[in-house]
């Protein structure tokens, strides 16, 4: 469970800033620090992301859901993380910087109670667009997570994820409109080795309808869906689908988005 944890706060992108105390406080720790945020009075922002429930398979089985909650005080979010049963198995505390997100705690929550884990710091370049990941966590120290490059149109062209032996690369191609048209995981000194080859789909108001990938992640023309995304009228995703091309385009997951509007917490 605590693999799927760190993974599901992953995919959601994580990210925040530092609580900022006064001169003369006593230094708090980042449980105690979590403790005074979920006290605070909180918004519902009309329009903003509320939860995500996650369903295995193609069936109604919960596997993991997401609660987020906007503290009354601005630039801070609360994520809480539910099993299938709906017990807390994690939380993530998250601080901006305008619109910037720039530090993130996630604590694991055990035996009624958090427990850091990890910290990842953004920096951003001008133009808010990210430069640099670095996360500390209860197991390692701080270190670089991912790099950020841009071409001359300061378009994303390339994430790099340096690791143990080497560097693994998240490449984006762009069409002639701006949007990602491609993408693909590569590795430095292998630019020519392309896995997990997606190539994106619009509808005709420019959403992103789906990324279809050959069988196994291959570059292929015979291509089906690996991601489905739906939205409402409001252009705001509702539902996500996903299919594994390593197992004959099984579903492996669906995802539903809610989100807060002036009559309460709906899509």
């Amino acid at each position: 469970m605590k693999t799927k944890v760190i993974l599901f706060f992953a995919i959601f992108g994580l990210v925040g800033c530092e609580v900022v105390e006064s001169e003369n406080s006593l230094p708090i720790t980042l449980e105690e620090e979590l403790n005074q945020v979920f006290v605070l009075p909180m918004n519902q922002p009309e329009g903003k992301l509320s939860r995500v429930i996650v369903y295995g398979g193609n069936s109604e089985q919960v596997d993991i859901s997401r609660e987020i909650r906007y503290p009354a005080l601005g630039n801070i979010t609360l994520e809480i993380l539910r099993d299938k049963n709906q017990d807390t198995v994690g939380i993530g505390l998250n601080y901006f910087s305008g619109t910037n997100l720039e530090t993130s705690h996630f604590f694991n929550y055990e035996n009624g109670k958090p427990v850091w884990w990890s910290t990842k710091e953004y920096e951003y370049l001008s133009g808010n667009r990210i430069d640099k990941i670095f996360q500390t966590s209860a197991v390692k120290e701080r270190s670089l997570l991912a790099q950020y490059r841009y071409n001359s149109q300061n378009l994303l062209t390339q994430i790099e994820y340096p690791f143990l032996n080497g560097v693994e690369l998240m490449v984006y191609e762009y069409d002639s409109l701006g949007r990602i048209s491609r993408e693909w995981k590569s590795g430095a000194g292998q630019e020519d080795f392309k896995i997990d080859y997606l190539v994106y789909r619009y509808n005709t108001k420019s959403l992103l309808e789906a990324k279809e990938s050959g069988i196994r992640g291959i570059i292929s023309e015979n291509r089906q869906d690996a991601f489905q995304y739906f939205y409402n009228e409001k252009g705001r995703i509702i539902k996500q689908k996903e299919f594994d091309p390593y197992f004959e385009f099984q579903q492996k997951s669906w995802a539903e988005f809610f989100y807060y509007n002036q009559v309460g917490d709906q899509n």
